[in-house]
């Protein structure tokens, strides 16, 4: 009987550390399609330092369940262009900006952080989108 006690004991003990890690996952592919609006960019790095910012503007992406992203882009001093992408269960995401590719992460907040590559002068910067919506 005191085994018994014990093994039992040591089972919610375990129970109750396991579930706060459990509740810790997120997973960012929603269950419905889900349409977040951003202010973004594409800024300096450590490999490529620049003053200022490219395609400074705002935007707007849709995520699908399946993990696939579709949106636009509408720099502030620009025609709008299409974005597609992709989104992993754990944030990682990529995204084709035009010809320009960024592979980051999208962070808890829902802002999207990751680097570029492509064309010139977009390759080797850090795309930041902040969530405004």
């Amino acid at each position: 009987m005191k085994n018994l006690k014990t093994l039992a004991i040591a089972g919610l003990l375990c129970a109750a550390l396991v579930a706060p890690a459990t509740a810790a996952v997120v997973n960012y592919r929603p269950a419905q399609p889900v349409t977040v609006t951003y202010n973004a960019d594409l800024e300096g790095s450590d490999i490529r330092p620049i003053v200022g910012a490219y395609l400074a503007g705002t935007m707007r992406l849709t995520f699908y369940p399946s993990g696939i992203v579709q949106g636009t882009y509408l720099p502030l001093d620009g025609n709008p262009f299409q974005v597609t992408g992709g989104v992993e269960t754990d944030g990682a995401l990529w995204l084709d900006l035009g010809g320009t590719t960024v592979r980051g992460r999208i962070d808890r907040s829902g802002s999207i952080v990751g680097d570029s590559w492509g064309t010139t002068p977009f390759s080797n910067l850090t795309f930041k989108a902040t969530r405004t919506s």
